[in-house]
């Protein structure tokens, strides 16, 4: 794919990207084919992003890192978005960009939030983290239960984002970034998920590269 500098954020994984040169060369579904792909690039931990972002605000903004012990999912419903959440929106849908080819559009919020609790895998991590999901799978999994009750999607979300990637044989990693505005960058939210069966993550082989 093409990119090019985000500008003013200095992020060194702030890229924009053209999404109307993306190539595809090879699909990879199932776990044991993204594995050579995944597994070699996991490593810190929650503890050591945010204290690289708090010693440095254009440190690394983007980890996939371990998960020590489990703690829950909080849900809670959604407020709606915040004015200045809309006003960013706005700005965004106006400025121009030459990678963009549609106009956005604002989504519906969904009808809740949720937030993962967690320890890095290190003992010095003494103090539980809990980070704000904004998976993608988040809402569309609220969206494919449009019609259900609360209760219903409540569930639903704490046994995909709880039960499932922390089921007994899993060996579960968070895709985990940061956000733009420079006073918050030392807080990470959930980007998306990994949890791979255990006998097949941290493999040697895939450590060692392929």
């Amino acid at each position: 794919m093409r990119v090019r500098d985000a500008g003013t954020d200095a992020r060194p994984e702030s890229l924009k990207i053209d999404a109307t040169s993306v190539t595809i060369l090879r699909s990879v579904d199932g776990w044991p084919a993204r594995a050579p792909y995944i597994e070699p690039v996991i490593g810190g931990s929650m503890c050591s992003l945010a204290a690289g972002a708090g010693a440095d605000p254009n440190a690394a903004s983007l980890g996939l890192v371990a998960v020590g012990s489990f703690l829950g999912v909080d849900v809670a419903p959604h407020p709606g978005w915040s004015p200045a959440e809309l006003e960013r929106f706005s700005r965004f849908a106006e400025q121009g960009d030459l990678f963009r080819a549609d106009v956005p559009r604002m989504r519906q919020a969904p009808r809740f939030k949720a937030w993962l609790r967690f320890t890095c895998p290190e003992a010095a991590c003494v103090r539980p983290h809990r980070a704000g999901i904004l998976d993608w799978e988040l809402t569309a999994l609220q969206g494919r239960l449009h019609d259900r009750p609360d209760s219903e999607v409540v569930h639903a979300i704490r046994n995909k984002f709880g039960t499932q990637m922390f089921a007994p044989g899993r060996a579960p990693a968070l895709y985990l970034g940061n956000q733009e505005n420079i006073v918050r960058r030392r807080q990470f939210m959930v980007l998306g998920t990994y949890y791979p069966p255990a006998g097949l993550a941290r493999s040697p082989l895939f450590l060692d590269g392929l």
